[in-house]
């Protein structure tokens, strides 16, 4: 007997988005009735939105189509094995962590810029501010080294016009945010970025990396695979508003 998955509380998110939160995360497909099933239940126990994962390869949602049910990403996670050799690179002398303690206008703007793409940008179900308050609460804890081993910048002539945040565990470095001011785009400083993070991970034997961001981000999509980042998963996300 297939057991399905029920919902998942989000503490987090119901706290700081004021309202009641849950996740459902699916590998296999279910009826319509079932799905019906899943709302009732999450409106019994007072959820007032549903985030719902489920493998892109075998969304079984696409046919149900109800009005309460938006696509709001389709998530991709690239992945690159790093070289093993730990070979000398050309590393850019305006790539450097960020020491500072509070978060930098500059810093903070570039948090916003990474999340243009975001499902809670995307979803105007959500307030403008829903989205600031999110990606200026990640920026701060990563600085605080709360959910990030490091935060590096870009810095040219006293202008922080790039950074990436990014946390090893088991091995296997996970970049949390990267962002180039919109002004100097085009001029490689985002593969600076990755240069770095990559020689400085290799140092330290981590040569496993993975990144995620959205389908329908094809600037970003095209920035990892000529870096020589692969497809891992494609997840497809859906928020339903009960």
């Amino acid at each position: 007997m297939i057991e399905y998955p029920t919902i998942q509380f989000l503490k987090w998110d119901t706290e700081n988005f004021q309202k009641k939160i849950g996740k459902v995360s699916f590998e296999q497909a279910i009826s319509y009735d079932e799905y019906n099933d899943l709302l009732i239940q999450g409106r019994l126990e007072n959820y007032e939105l549903l985030y719902i994962f489920v493998p892109e390869k075998k969304d079984f949602l696409k046919d149900i189509c109800k009005e309460d049910m938006r696509l709001v990403d389709q998530k991709v996670i690239f992945s690159k094995k790093l070289n093993t050799q730990k070979d000398i690179v050309n590393i850019s002398p305006f790539v450097f962590e960020y020491q500072e303690k509070c978060v930098s206008e500059q810093l903070l703007k570039l948090s916003l810029e990474s999340g243009r793409f975001s499902r809670f940008y995307i979803d105007d179900n959500f307030p403008r501010s829903t989205f600031q308050k999110l990606y200026s609460e990640w920026i701060i804890r990563s600085v605080s080294k709360e959910i990030a081993d490091e935060v590096l910048v870009f810095d040219k002539d006293d202008l922080l016009c790039g950074m990436l945040t990014y946390k090893v565990i088991s091995n296997v470095a996970t970049i949390g945010l990267i962002a180039v001011d919109p002004l100097v785009q085009g001029k490689n400083i985002g593969t600076e970025l990755m240069m770095f993070l990559e020689y400085k991970l290799s140092q330290h034997s981590v040569f496993d990396i993975n990144v995620a961001t959205q389908l329908q981000n094809k600037k970003a999509c095209a920035f990892y695979e000529k870096n020589k980042y692969s497809i891992k998963q494609i997840t497809n996300i859906y928020h339903v508003w009960l």
